[in-house]
């Protein structure tokens, strides 16, 4: 429901989206806009509808498919099962995640979406302590351009592409790819959250990273997913010097990926160069519960191909923070 006023060549249109079942309000929003352009505003307020309510429905879907017998399961219902997975962000639950996805494409090889997911999930793995293997790496390249032969604006594969090519060394390239992959889908919170995360985590461009975890934010209201641009948003601020604002961001993060042991270790990171340490032995603590791999050694392996000065700052906090040099310790 809502309502339109109008002052002259001035509209402005009041939208409200109410779950029927509960009674919840989903959507309440404001936009104001020229009759001069009345489809522009038109399509602002489709498009703040749909950011808004879709990640409930995919959710929703979600969580029904994650409860169903997995011998019932078709391509697509194994997919949504395998994404359901992979947004856990720990180690368990992302080897399944992608066993799943490796399944929808044995059944059915057309779709690009899965493709690009598992490409994309790929690199994910890396980042949560897996080996470092080029064959795996040179795979996850490999299903990027499936998913771009089967769909050309498949913009997570150009994510997938993007992150691969920076893990690879080559980040100019994969820089131009994410960029590549906004354009095609300005709304898509992955690709700016891959832009932000290149600039801050590769290059050291701490600044130009900002707007666009911002706009990852913006693309992303609600939902599990906000926690990954919160912590990247929070590990450019504490490479900025703004180390409080960071700790606020992490602890939004965990709300939404409680057992995602990287915002407890860099939470551990901030403390410890606050100089408060009974907190960042506590965050410690949590981290290695989530992550008994977790070092100094360990996060050096993780750390490969970062920024000499990201590298620096991260090492040292954690350092602070009194975490140990290896496993073993």
């Amino acid at each position: 429901m809502g309502n339109l006023r109008k002052s002259g060549e001035r509209v402005r249109v009041a939208v409200q989206v109410t779950d029927t079942l509960s009674g919840t309000e989903v959507v309440s929003e404001r936009f104001d806009g020229d009759l001069s352009d009345v489809f522009e505003l038109q399509d602002r307020v489709t498009e703040q509808i749909v950011v808004n309510i879709a990640p409930d429905i995919e959710a929703q879907e979600r969580e029904r498919l994650r409860r169903a017998p997995i011998t019932n399961l078709n391509a697509w219902e194994l997919f949504q099962r395998g994404l359901w997975h992979t947004a856990q962000l720990n180690r368990e639950d992302l080897a399944e995640g992608m066993r799943l996805l490796e399944q929808s494409i044995a059944l059915d090889s057309n779709q690009s979406a899965p493709h690009a997911h598992l490409a994309f999930h790929l690199t994910t793995a890396l980042r949560l302590g897996s080996e470092f293997d080029e064959q795996t790496i040179r795979r996850g390249l490999a299903l990027a351009d499936r998913a771009l032969m089967l769909d050309p604006n498949e913009s997570l594969a150009y994510v997938a592409r993007g992150r691969t090519n920076c893990s690879l060394g080559h980040t100019l390239q994969g820089l131009s790819e994410v960029q590549t992959a906004v354009d095609i889908n300005p709304n898509s919170h992955r690709a700016h959250t891959a832009v932000g995360w290149t600039h801050t985590f590769y290059l050291g461009n701490f600044e130009a990273a900002i707007p666009h975890f911002e706009a990852s934010l913006r693309c992303m209201p609600k939902g599990q997913q906000r926690g990954i641009p919160l912590s990247q948003l929070a590990a450019t601020y504490s490479n900025l010097g703004r180390v409080q604002e960071a700790i606020q961001l992490l602890h939004e993060a965990i709300k939404h990926l409680p057992k995602f042991y990287t915002l407890y270790g860099h939470l551990a990171a901030c403390f410890g160069a606050e100089g408060n340490f009974d907190e960042a032995g506590k965050m410690l603590k949590r981290a290695i519960q989530l992550e008994p791999r977790f070092s100094i050694e360990f996060a050096e392996k993780s750390l490969a191909g970062a920024h000499p000065i990201f590298v620096e700052q991260t090492l040292t906090g954690l350092r602070a923070a009194g975490l140990r040099e290896t496993a073993d310790d």
